[in-house]
């Protein structure tokens, strides 16, 4: 079983992940305001919610990352509809990696990444 992250990069920024330290009324936190680079997620959730609750805290820091504001129904609507994509659609996940994967990995002559 893979071990649940501990940080994240978005954009700039690396966030650590904790897994404690909540308010008992938040499944998950990243508050900009407090100047931390932590996203805290609650344990002891069903996996599902786990994986809907990180990605709706990177949602947040994206909005961070690139300055932009997202109304807190859209940060929600758009996590649950990744996590569905994603449970859905495994394999998604797996082409995701891979291609992701070969881009990084040097193949002598450097790409362009704009040519056609």
């Amino acid at each position: 079983m893979i071990p649940f992250p501990d940080r994240v990069i978005i954009g700039h920024r690396t966030y650590t992940i904790e897994r404690d330290g909540l308010d008992p009324e938040n499944a998950g936190e990243l508050d900009p305001a407090a100047n931390s680079l932590v996203i805290r997620v609650e344990i002891g959730m069903k996996p599902l919610e786990e994986v809907d609750t990180l990605i709706h805290e990177i949602v947040h820091g994206i909005e961070v990352a690139y300055r932009i504001r997202i109304p807190e129904r859209t940060v929600g609507l758009i996590a649950h509809g990744l996590t569905q994509l994603f449970r859905d659609n495994p394999q998604l996940l797996d082409w995701i990696a891979e291609r992701i994967t070969a881009e990084a990995k040097p193949k002598g002559k450097k790409r362009d990444r704009h040519a056609v």
